[in-house]
């Protein structure tokens, strides 16, 4: 069965940076929307202003043909009436597109005031801008735009403000419509003191649109119109879109509360479900086992395992613990008492024993004494093989057996040696190779064994198979021989760790220990890693 492919989770720094990414752009994308609308009330003043002004152009070129057509002026309506100037070749006036943006634009000061003009109106000029005075003033009255007509010479011949028969030619707009130029400006607008509402259409904008056009008639320049007109504020607009204006405040307001659900859901949820968890690891009400936790996140799905795994570890720890403590105290119980009875005995009947009977508890308590020297060595050793940590010591195999071999085989005990041929090295140190191969084979004599074969293989692993001709273990006993003091043999001299003690030195290495039940005797089979060979 193959093993589930790993959910790939999000990185707590990737879900933070995503959030402030997030946050970031909201106001600067509010601040973007702003200013290309704010911009776009300017293009929008300028494009109305441009149309208005061609219709009052086209009004105003009538008048003058219809003047010069009719005495006094027929003698003017000669082809060389107004200023020459170079025009597209169609020869025809045309429009450029609105140009004008608040954030490049650069903004020009209030709009020059009129001077005395240093020389005569032009008749035809001013008797065709006395037509257009009234059209002009109801233009202001619907549109609110300043409006001013120029003849050649750049004096006003209409106008709906107040500055009729004054010149204007000082003006850098007026001077490059005499030259048949159109353009356009933003200009700051002349304040007043008065306070306006914040609804007002104009009033509480600081900026004031100028659109200057040239008047074309038959290839040269009769005059010029200047249009001016503050645009709608800002938040007039804003207040006149004020539905599209709450629903975007709703949206950013969902954008926002989904962010924050999204990181309680990602951050807060699982760092409170964590902490939730200790705190029961820490009662006792959590053992390490299956415990329900989902997270997208990956530190927090790794800090969860950890903690898992942890719990298990402090419950298993806790577990060995307690029993080997009630272990300890039982197998120290039965030498310490009888140590004691035998002190008692001696303390009321010592001067009416037998020598005889003197010895044999005097015996006892020394085969007593030796057994708790023994186990107090045993309990020592597992200690050590507890807190072993493991370093870069190997051991030669082959080498190392046949010496324990000889060392055995002076006690009456035949080591059988079969398999690898050749030199392997294992990670561990030679004395504690010595402890675990001894181990075993102690436990080998003790079960009046008299003759041990080990077989050796070895690829990425060592693994040896141990298996003695003895006594054997009986199935009722295989499931406790390595717990601590579990021994058939105390009677021998047996203490019950020396397979626990093995099983720890190996779990240190990487290793482990198995019996393998069936067959005549006892088998253990041992895997412990192999030296990678530099």
């Amino acid at each position: 069965m193959k093993a589930a492919k790993p959910v790939r989770r999000l990185r707590i720094r990737t879900i933070l940076l995503a959030v402030n990414i997030i946050i970031l752009v909201l106001p600067l994308g509010s601040i973007y929307f702003l200013k290309i609308y704010e911009d776009e009330l300017f293009h929008q003043t300028e494009s109305e202003l441009t149309a208005q002004g061609a219709a009052i152009i086209s009004s105003y070129i009538q008048m003058v043909e219809d003047l010069q057509a009719k005495p006094p002026h027929r003698s003017t309506s000669n082809p060389l009436y107004g200023l020459p100037v170079k025009l597209h070749p169609s020869g025809y006036y045309q429009r450029v597109p609105e140009t004008l943006e608040f954030s490049k634009e650069d903004i020009a000061p209030p709009f020059p005031d009129a001077q005395e003009p240093d020389t005569t109106t032009d008749s035809l000029a001013l008797a065709a801008g006395k037509k257009m005075m009234p059209i002009l003033k109801r233009t202001r009255e619907i549109t609110l735009a300043g409006l001013r007509l120029t003849d050649m010479n750049g004096i006003v011949v209409a106008t709906s403000g107040i500055e009729y028969g004054l010149s204007l030619k000082k003006a850098p707009e007026i001077k490059r419509a005499l030259e048949g130029q159109p353009s356009s400006m933003l200009r700051k607008r002349v304040t007043d003191t008065r306070a306006y509402s914040w609804t007002s259409t104009s009033r509480d904008t600081g900026l004031r649109v100028f659109v200057t056009l040239p008047i074309i008639k038959d290839h040269r320049v009769i005059g010029t119109l200047l249009l001016s007109r503050t645009p709608r504020s800002i938040k007039k607009a804003l207040f006149d879109i004020r539905g599209r204006v709450i629903a975007a405040i709703i949206l950013l307001l969902t954008v926002i509360s989904f962010l924050t659900l999204f990181t309680a859901l990602t951050i807060s949820h699982p760092i409170e479900s964590l902490i939730k968890r200790t705190q029961n690891i820490a009662s006792g009400k959590d053992h390490g086992t299956k415990y329900r936790f989902n997270s997208v996140t990956r530190e927090f799905e790794l800090l969860h395992s950890a903690l898992s795994e942890m719990a298990e570890k402090i419950n298993t720890r806790s577990e060995y613990i307690k029993n080997f403590a009630l272990s300890v105290s039982h197998e120290f119980k039965t030498p310490i008492t009888s140590i004691q009875g035998t002190l008692e005995l001696f303390q009321h009947y010592l001067e009416t024993m037998t020598a005889e009977k003197k010895q044999r508890f005097l015996n006892n308590m020394l085969e007593d004494s030796n057994r708790l020297k023994k186990l107090v060595n045993r309990l020592l050793e597992m200690a050590k093989a507890d807190v072993f940590q493991p370093g870069d010591d190997s051991t030669e195999v082959i080498s190392r057996l046949k010496r324990i071999q000889e060392r055995y085989q002076e006690k009456g005990l035949t080591v059988e040696l079969a398999g690898i041929k050749h030199s392997t090295s294992i990670c561990i140190a030679p004395e504690i190779f010595d402890t675990i191969i001894s181990n075993i084979l102690d436990n080998s004599v003790q079960h009046k064994a008299n003759i041990v074969s080990i077989k050796a293989t070895a690829d990425e692993y060592l693994k040896l198979e141990i298996s003695d001709n003895g006594e054997g273990i009986s199935e009722a006993n295989i499931k406790q021989i390595f717990d601590p003091f579990f021994s058939t043999t105390k009677k021998n001299g047996g203490t019950g760790m020396g397979l626990p003690i093995i099983r720890t030195l190996l779990q240190a290495h990487d290793g482990q220990i198995d019996y393998i039940p069936g067959g005549d005797g006892a088998r253990f089979d041992i895997v412990i890693p192999i030296k990678a060979e530099v």
